[in-house]
């Protein structure tokens, strides 16, 4: 299964469940990180979605890396057909141009 993860408001992925282990092992991601995989119809928490990752994190993990910010808001939900993950970036790049910051 492809995992996408979202930091700074920004979608990154498709990694595998193991490369989302390491990044959370890592610190590169938190227990507030959003994250999402196809056939969710909503991006959620890592402590939410996969609460076992977060119990074999250490404690160092819990603040993160610097400028690694999870923030509170929502990505928007991918469309179209389940499945496709490619799909699922380039409409999420797409939304991307049409909302700038």
């Amino acid at each position: 299964m492809n995992w996408y993860y979202a930091i700074e408001g920004r979608s990154q992925g498709p990694l595998t469940e193991s490369s989302l282990k390491r990044l959370a092992r890592e610190g590169v991601i938190v227990p507030e990180t959003l994250v999402w995989h196809p056939g969710l119809e909503s991006w959620d928490s890592l402590a939410k979605l996969r609460p076992e990752i977060v119990d074999q994190m250490g404690k160092g993990a819990q603040a993160g890396p610097p400028g690694a910010k999870t923030g509170s808001v929502p990505l928007p939900l991918p469309t179209g057909r389940k499945g496709t993950e490619a799909g699922v970036f380039k409409r999420l790049l797409g939304w991307r141009r049409k909302h700038p910051e």
